[in-house]
C-alpha cells in the first residue's frame, strides 16, 4: 500500500525539529513511526553499528525536509573527521540507503542524508519538481549547515546516486566557492537518460492528453529481493512519473551540455575536487557511454570504476557486486 500525502505529512509532523545534539529515541516514538522505521531497517542498523542517530524536520531548499544524521560512537579527532552527505535518486529515499550508511559508519565516517522534496517523508507532491536547481538547493543548504559547524562535522564529502548525482553536479557549478567539498563520488550519474530520443519524441504527444505517465518498475538491480521490495512493499514509492519532472530532466540535460561547451571553450573553469565515478555496464537507465566523458571533462582529477554486471541502483546491488561497489568507494573517501 502506497502512502498518500496525508499519511506522509502525518508521520513527518510526528518527528521533532532536526537537532544533531539530540539523539532520537526510536522506542520512545509513536507506534506508526516505529512501524515506519522497522519497515526500512533503521532500527536494525543501530544494532549492527554503534552510532548516535538524529532525525527530524529541517528546512532545506525552501521545503520542509526530513533529515537523518549518524555519527560513530568513537568519533575521529577533529582534523580527521569527515561527514558524507548522501543524495538519493528519483523515487528513492533515505530508507533505501542504509547499507551504504552502514559501510560508512563502520569506516568511522559520519553520515548526513535528507529526503529530496517530493520523496520519502519530505514536503512536496511525489516526484514533482520544476527544475533540478531545486534539488541542488537542498544540497547547498545541507553543506552550508554542516560547514558552519566544522568542529563537529569536519571535512564534507558528497556521494550521489543517479538524480542525486545530478543534484551534486548542479550544486557544484552553481557555487562561487567550492573549496569546502573534500571529495565527490557519483554512482550511475544522470545527465542524459538511455531513451533520450524516444522521450523527446513522445513527450509533446503525451502532454496533450495527460500530466503524468505510469511508472514501469524495471529490474534496476541484480538483487531481485530489492526489486520486489520496491514494487510490492515500499510504501514511499510512487507509481506515476509527472511530466513536469521529465521536462525538468530535459532542461537539466540542456543546461549541463551548455556548461560542458563552456568548459571546452575555456569560459568555465574545471573543478579541482577529487572525483570518483562508479558505473555499472549493465545499466539501462542512463546513457553512461555519453554521460561519463562529459562529466569527467568538468574535473581536474576524475577517476572511474566500471563494473561489468552491475545495473543502475548501485547502492542496492546483489551481495557480490555490492562489495565491488563499496570497496573502491570507501577506499576513495578514506
Amino acid at each position: 500500500m502506497v502512502m498518500d500525502q496525508t499519511d506522509r505529512r502525518y508521520l513527518r509532523q510526528q518527528l521533532p525539529n532536526f537537532q544533531v545534539e539530540t539523539p532520537f529515541v526510536m522506542n520512545g516514538c509513536t507506534a506508526e513511526l516505529q512501524g515506519f522505521f522497522r519497515l526500512y531497517g533503521f532500527d536494525r542498523l543501530l544494532t549492527k553499528v554503534q552510532a548516535k542517530y538524529s532525525v527530524g524536520q529541517l528546512s532545506l531548499g525552501g521545503y520542509k525536509c526530513v533529515a537523518h544524521f549518524w555519527a560513530p560512537q568513537r568519533a575521529n579527532a577533529i582534523e580527521q573527521r569527515q561527514t558524507v552527505v548522501i543524495t538519493h535518486g528519483l523515487f528513492d529515499h533515505s530508507g533505501l540507503y542504509l547499507k551504504l550508511v552502514e559501510q560508512l559508519l563502520k569506516n568511522n565516517m559520519q553520515v548526513f542524508m535528507a529526503d529530496f522534496p517530493g520523496h520519502g517523508l519530505s514536503e512536496g507532491e511525489p516526484a514533482h519538481i520544476s527544475d533540478f536547481s531545486e534539488y541542488a538547493s537542498v544540497v547547498a543548504d545541507s553543506v552550508l549547515m554542516l560547514s558552519q559547524q566544522q568542529a563537529q562535522f569536519g571535512k564534507i564529502s558528497l556521494v550521489g546516486q543517479s538524480t542525486g548525482a545530478a543534484a551534486i553536479l548542479r550544486f557544484l557549478f552553481d557555487q562561487v566557492y567550492v573549496q569546502t567539498i573534500y571529495k565527490v563520488v557519483l554512482l550511475a550519474p544522470l545527465v542524459r537518460p538511455k531513451k533520450m530520443v524516444l522521450i523527446k519524441f513522445a513527450l509533446p504527444f503525451i502532454a496533450f492528453f495527460r500530466s503524468s505517465v505510469n511508472r514501469r518498475f524495471t529490474h534496476n538491480s541484480n538483487d531481485t529481493g530489492f526489486c520486489e521490495f520496491l514494487k510490492q512493499q515500499d510504501e514511499l514509492q510512487t507509481h506515476k512519473i509527472p511530466l513536469q519532472w521529465i521536462h525538468a530532466m530535459l532542461k537539466w540535460v540542456r543546461w549541463f551540455e551548455g556548461q560542458a561547451e563552456a568548459v571546452r571553450e575555456g569560459r568555465q573553469h574545471k573543478l579541482d575536487i577529487p572525483l570518483l565515478i562508479i558505473q555499472g555496464k549493465a545499466d539501462d537507465t542512463v546513457d553512461w557511454v555519453y554521460n561519463i566523458p562529459l562529466i569527467c571533462g568538468f574535473f581536474e582529477k576524475p577517476s572511474l570504476v566500471k563494473i561489468a554486471e552491475a545495473r543502475h541502483h548501485l547502492v542496492n546491488e546483489s551481495k557480490g557486486l555490492k562489495q565491488r561497489i563499496f570497496a573502491p568507494l570507501i577506499k576513495f573517501l578514506l
